[in-house]
């Protein structure tokens, strides 16, 4: 098949790269021929020889742009220990196609790896970093929040856990962020992306499209919700 490399973003806790891949039709009946036909198009992504140094949480999502099997993909990386600078280098090592379609899984060894190098002399370094001390609640846990980072591309906090709140009711608070100009930015996967580090966890929420740290008046985490004009 055919893959396009189409950008590459960053900021001092998260990068993505952004990539088409096309399958093509040899690919495809090797994969009906060991499964089966199906309605449904099957997926196809790349995958890495190994994380690259320093990440600590991979994600990834595609959304296939057409009927020919093309997907465009991006592939996310979380940093908790040290911060990405302008003087980082990404090196991703990218080894074999994965095509799937629910339970069914096809892997298939690319001839030569991909292999690229991604200077992040690019990046943006702009962000917002306070210390609310407060308490919050999230999928039916009590979190102490003690650090919150505002970048253009994600939001990140730690936050210490502590004891259950009895039996989960009702709809989870979304992550709200409110801007100057009244618009608001809402996810309600907030736990989707988090990772231990000691007696903390870290949590990452990517933003649906880049934002301006500077613009933001509030943000609301777990029902609590954090001035942004008091630090």
């Amino acid at each position: 098949g055919t893959v396009t490399f189409t950008g590459a973003a960053a900021d001092r806790n998260t990068f993505l790269v952004m990539y088409d891949l096309a399958i093509n039709e040899k690919a495809l009946e090797e994969y009906h021929g060991k499964f089966g036909s199906s309605d449904k198009s099957p997926r196809a992504e790349l995958e890495l020889s190994e994380t690259p140094a320093g990440c600590n949480l991979a994600a990834g999502y595609g959304t296939p742009n057409d009927t020919s099997g093309v997907v465009s993909y991006t592939s996310v990386y979380f940093y908790q220990n040290g911060f990405l600078t302008e003087d980082s280098v990404m090196e991703l090592e990218f080894v074999t196609v994965a095509i799937f379609d629910g339970a069914s899984r096809l892997e298939i060894e690319l001839e030569q790896p991909v292999k690229l190098s991604f200077p992040l002399d690019f990046m943006n370094t702009e962000y917002v970093s306070v210390s609310p001390d407060a308490d919050i609640t999230i999928d039916n846990y009590e979190y102490h929040i003690d650090e919150v980072v505002i970048t253009p591309l994600s939001i990140q906090w730690y936050a210490e856990r502590g004891g259950r709140t009895g039996k989960l009711e009702g709809v989870i608070d979304p992550l709200i962020c409110k801007f100057a100009d009244g618009a608001e930015v809402r996810n309600y996967q907030i736990s989707g992306a988090s990772e231990y580090s000691g007696g903390r966890e870290f949590f990452t929420v990517l933003f649906d499209k880049p934002v301006d740290p500077a613009d933001l008046v509030s943000v609301k985490i777990g029902g609590c919700e954090i001035s942004l004009n008091d630090f």
